[in-house]
This record gives structure tokens, sequence and C-alpha cells, in this order.
């Protein structure tokens, strides 16, 4: 069944109407783009425009590539300790914009709910549920 696994990892087309717009990339210093690729190509498959970052994305470029793209959503992959640790300075950074920030998805090998809880932000464990939790935020959009 590798034609199968060929056709899932193909790279989806770009959404002729997208249903949001979502960045997407590694928190820095994490270098593991298989996980982070998977989800945002699943998001692409589903209408959602999704703009890459990347790997090893600092916390001040997530925030600011998010406003510069007008952005939805941010989703960040923590792959490693290291990354983990980067969470809380990411998030010291979102504090003061309080209404005006897109909403925040995190999942990826190193991070679990409860780190989201601690921060009041939103966790995902697979591709799928990204998805899920992505169509869900769209349909209540922040303006």
């Amino acid at each position: 069944m590798s034609w199968l696994r060929d056709l899932r990892d193909k790279e989806p087309p770009e959404p002729m109407k997208p249903i949001g717009i979502i960045v997407i990339g590694n928190l820095a210093p994490d270098r593991h783009d298989l996980p982070k690729e998977k989800v945002r190509k699943a998001l692409k498959r589903e209408q959602f425009k999704t703009v890459n970052l990347g790997v090893s994305v600092s916390p001040e470029d997530f925030l600011s590539l998010a406003f510069e793209n007008k952005a939805n959503i941010i989703a960040i992959s923590i792959n490693t300790n290291k990354a983990k640790e980067n969470l809380e300075k990411f998030i010291g950074l979102c504090e003061p914009l309080g209404p005006v920030l897109p909403y925040i998805i995190i999942g990826g090998s190193a991070v679990t709910i409860e780190d989201a809880r601690k921060y009041g932000i939103i966790y995902g464990d697979s591709a799928e549920e990204a998805v899920k939790i992505a169509k869900s935020l769209v349909k209540g959009k922040k303006e």
C-alpha cells in the first residue's frame, strides 16, 4: 500500500476558499519536521490556509507572523524538552495581547494536555484531532 502512503504524503493543493488561516511551526529549537508536516497537510486538506513557519521558530516570530498573516490559529509543534522550555516565554509574550490573540494549539511528543491547561491554551494529540479542534474554533472566529 505504498501508493496510499504516497498519496497521503503528497502536498495538498491550496484551498480556493479557505475556512481559516493557521500559522504552524516548531517552537525553537525543535527541528522535528515530520510531525508538524503531518498536521499541516491534514489541515490544508480540510481547506485551511496553512502558513508553514518551518522549524526552530522563535516565540517572537510565531507572534509577529501570526499577526502579519491575519491568522485565526497558531499551531505549535513541541517535540523536545528545550522547545517546551520556550513555551513559557511564548506565553509570556502573549499575555499582554489578550483578546486580539489568535487561538493557540500545541501538540507534540514533549507536551501534554496538562501543559496546555497550565497556560490556558488548547492541546491536540494527533493530526485528526488538530483538524477537529481547528474546525470548531473557526466556527466562532475571533475578529
